[in-house]
């Protein structure tokens, strides 16, 4: 039967197994990717390359649990026809656009162009950047991030899909002629992806955590050596910063030190190394330790 099926529709069986790669080309890096902004990135690109998306955004929600209160953070901005310099900036979550929307009911919102949106719709279309820089909105697919406690912790929204992505958007006439509407299956793999992203970012969330925690810890165990001899005090300290600096500057020497280089995974190594070099002073007796004399 797979045999008749793929021989009656070997296009879509390609497409399918195509997707499929994609999939997990994706599922890797975004469980290898510790950088947030990186990842954050890396997302966007993958989800409008593969729904042939000419723009997007990508926003997340900040709560504030003092005040109880949520705003949504503006944080990645693509447009291949239109780059504009982009500046992160938050805002509050509200109903009356289209991502706080989404963000606050977890509904997708999906419309063949932004310009027709019904009266009645709770939401509008800020139509400011397309008047400041010429830009025609037209398709519009935003989707929430969904965890894997099935909480909102940002959206996506993607502009413009063409039928041949290589296209620049350049006036109107070419998106009426080259500007489709999203499909089901876009939303569906938008979806998919929307909610790897958002648990590859909880993940990133608690192993910074980790990380701030062993930071602490550190800092405390050198504070601890230093306190029982402070006529050494910061020496530690000094040890970490000339020890970093000088691993910086052989990595960034092209002539005399090519070949060598040292990431930022070895450079924090190295710092937690300069900084607990001494610790063994924890079990010294004083007469030998302290150099006050």
């Amino acid at each position: 039967k797979q045999y008749e099926r793929e021989k009656h529709y070997p296009k879509g069986f390609e497409r399918q197994e195509k997707l499929n790669r994609e999939f997990l080309k994706v599922g890797i890096a975004l469980s290898a990717e510790r950088n947030n902004s990186k990842l954050l990135d890396y997302i966007m690109a993958k989800t409008r390359e593969i729904t042939k998306a000419d723009a997007g955004s990508l926003y997340l929600l900040d709560p504030d649990k003092k005040n109880n209160t949520v705003s949504m953070i503006f944080k990645i901005a693509h447009n291949d026809s239109n780059p504009t310099d982009f500046s992160e900036f938050r805002m509050t979550v509200q109903k009356k656009s289209i991502a706080g929307y989404v963000a606050v009911t977890g509904e997708v919102v999906k419309f063949d162009d932004a310009y027709s949106i019904p009266e009645s719709a709770e939401y509008s279309f800020n139509k400011s950047f397309d008047e400041s820089t010429g830009y025609r909105t037209k398709s519009m697919l935003t989707v929430p991030m969904k965890n894997h406690k099935d909480r909102i912790i940002g959206v996506i929204q993607l502009i413009n899909k063409k039928k041949e992505r290589s296209v620049m958007l350049k006036d109107s006439d070419v998106v009426d002629k080259n500007v489709i509407p999203f499909s089901r299956d876009d939303e569906e793999i938008v979806l998919a992806l929307s909610s790897l992203a958002a648990v590859s970012l909880d993940n990133n969330q608690l192993y910074h955590e980790i990380e701030e925690l062993f930071e602490c810890l550190v800092k405390a165990s050198a504070k601890a050596i230093e306190q029982r001899d402070p006529a050494t005090s910061g020496h530690s300290s000094r040890v970490a910063l000339y020890t970093v600096a000088l691993a910086e500057a052989v990595s960034g020497d092209e002539e005399l030190y090519k070949g060598i280089t040292f990431t930022e995974e070895h450079l924090k190594g190295l710092r937690y190394a300069c900084l607990l070099h001494d610790f063994g002073k924890v079990g010294v007796r004083d007469n030998v330790l302290v150099k006050a004399t």
